[in-house]
């Protein structure tokens, strides 16, 4: 296999970097053309910069995408494992799903005063039914969490996500025990 990479300077400054690998085709950038493979299929787009004033739909988008970029970066991790089968089933990235299903599930409010809904929020998506009758108690050294179990299969793995709002970061804990 042959693999080389061109890089193109001008007046001292990267103007294209084109790499090939296993017969994609080059990739790289070009001025404002990017081209990358994404999913197994090489994409190429243009980097823009609007310069119109932008209206209220796009003040909301970009503060809905906000919203949940700072939402959902602490968790991404725990996303992977919750979004990972969905996404491959509709060809799309784990956080494109995630991110799309909260995005348009998850925001109440108007711009600009929009903000997460927490009860419609959702880190996996799949056919296991969500938890019912959570409780979640603060002690001395931690948290103990409670749920009804009932629903549940004899033998069966938790997967416990914690979200601290106020510092925007979460914890999770991956096959943290068995049922």
């Amino acid at each position: 296999m042959l693999v080389y990479q061109f890089i193109i300077y001008v007046n001292n400054i990267t103007i294209e970097i084109l790499d090939n690998g296993s017969n994609e085709g080059p990739t790289g950038r070009s001025g404002n053309r990017v081209t990358y493979m994404r999913l197994g299929k090489l994409v190429t787009r243009l980097i823009g910069l609007r310069i119109d004033k932008p209206t209220v739909p796009v003040l909301r988008s970009r503060q809905v995408t906000a919203l949940i970029t700072a939402f959902l970066k602490p968790v991404k991790e725990f996303l992977t494992i919750g979004f990972e089968l969905e996404g491959k089933l509709t060809l799309q990235t784990y956080y494109t799903v995630a991110s799309s299903y909260n995005r348009l599930n998850a925001i109440s409010g108007s711009y600009p005063d929009q903000q997460i809904d927490f009860t419609k929020v959702l880190f996996s998506q799949g056919k296991m039914p969500l938890t019912r009758n959570i409780l979640v108690n603060r002690v001395e050294k931690g948290l103990t969490f409670k749920w009804d179990a009932s629903f549940t299969l004899k033998a069966g793995r938790v997967f416990l996500t914690v979200f601290m709002l106020g510092r925007l970061s979460g914890n999770y804990m991956n096959s943290s025990g068995h049922i």
